[in-house]
C-alpha cells in the first residue's frame, strides 16, 4: 500500500509561509541596507579623495610651492571647488546612511 503524503492544512501551509515572507523580508531589508550603507562609504571616500588627489599639483616639487600656490586666484577657485565636492559627498553620504539606518529599522523580530 502506497504511503499517502502528508500535505499541511491550508491554515499550517498559510503559517509557514508567512514565517518564511518575514524572514525573506527581512533579509531583503538586510541586503538593502547593506548596500545603502556601502554606497555611503563610497561616495564618502571619493569624495575625499578626489578633491585630495586633484588638489595635488604635480608641477610642484616641494611643498612649500604647493601651499603657495592655494593663495593665487587659480589656487583658491581650485581649493574652493574642491571643498564643495566634499562637503557635497559628506552630506550625500550622510544621506544615504540616515536612509540605510531607516531600512535596518524595519527589521521585525
Amino acid at each position: 500500500m502506497p504511503e499517502e503524503i502528508h500535505q499541511p492544512a491550508p491554515a499550517e501551509a498559510r503559517q509557514v509561509q508567512k514565517a518564511l515572507g518575514k524572514a525573506a523580508k527581512n533579509e531583503q531589508r538586510k541586503l538593502t541596507a547593506t548596500y545603502l550603507n556601502n554606497v555611503a562609504v563610497a561616495v564618502f571616500a571619493a569624495g575625499i579623495a578626489i578633491p585630495v588627489i586633484s588638489g595635488m599639483n604635480k608641477t610642484d616639487e616641494d611643498w612649500s610651492a604647493f601651499f603657495s600656490s592655494l593663495f593665487t586666484y587659480d589656487g583658491l577657485q581650485k581649493l574652493s571647488a574642491n571643498l564643495a565636492t566634499a562637503i557635497c559627498a559628506i552630506v550625500a553620504s550622510a544621506i544615504l546612511h540616515r536612509f540605510a539606518r531607516h531600512v535596518a529599522s524595519q527589521i521585525e523580530d
